[in-house]
């Protein structure tokens, strides 16, 4: 969608670009998945261990300043891994980020609007 068919209403030329599946399942896995499956599993380990109170009450609040940290690190380290490509090519660097710009701008003012209607 954000090359093939945004570019042309914008008055951009469209591309088609060949990603392998396993290159996107690696990125997905290596990004996400290892995240993802250690909070599960520490949130599931720890509640049956120490019981929901603990977790809630001890566990999260120690560790929410480390994941923001990590999260940070996470986007820091892939930019740190494509930042050649990002300064050689800067046009498409902006091309790439004025979508997802406007992608979390919509999320935040959706998110925003159904939490003020909640209240």
């Amino acid at each position: 969608m954000f090359l093939t068919v945004l570019p042309p209403l914008f008055g951009l030329e469209g591309q088609v670009i060949d990603v392998g599946f396993c290159t996107i399942t690696q990125a997905v896995l290596v990004y996400l998945g290892i995240l993802f499956g250690a909070g599960y599993l520490s949130r599931r380990v720890l509640i049956a261990r120490k019981g929901e109170a603990w977790y809630q009450t001890r566990f999260l609040p120690r560790v929410a300043p480390i994941t923001l940290v990590a999260l940070l690190f996470t986007v820091m380290a892939m930019f740190v891994m494509k930042g050649g490509e990002v300064l050689r090519l800067p046009g498409d660097a902006l091309r790439i980020a004025a979508p997802l710009a406007l992608y979390f701008v919509l999320q935040f003012g959706f998110g925003f609007v159904m939490g003020v209607n909640q209240h």
